[in-house]
């Protein structure tokens, strides 16, 4: 696989340094957010990526989990930040 990912980055430098881990950690982090945005629970979220990540303990999971959530609330964050700086300008912002 990491010579596969060369080879894409010898004709694509902007995937230079783009390693197995980190795609794993993006696929996991986006199966996540479908989970949840199709309005499945936490817990059934966590076995779905235990079975489809071939995963055998929750433990497993947990890592993913935990760097999905630091995702989510820096995007909380940032909107956040987008409203206040906006308001503070006095220009209206749309949050979606």
């Amino acid at each position: 696989m990491n010579a596969l990912l060369d080879q894409v980055a010898a004709v694509h430098p902007e995937f230079d340094g783009l390693h197995p881990h980190c795609l794993r950690s993006t696929c996991a982090t986006n199966f996540r957010a479908a989970g949840l945005s199709r309005g499945l629970d936490e817990e059934r979220v966590d076995k779905d990526m235990m079975y489809f990540f071939g995963w055998r303990s929750s433990a497993s999971v947990r890592p993913y989990i935990d760097a999905a959530i630091r995702r989510e609330s820096c995007e909380i964050s940032l909107g956040y930040q987008a409203t206040f700086f906006a308001k503070s300008a006095g220009v209206a912002y749309d949050q979606q």
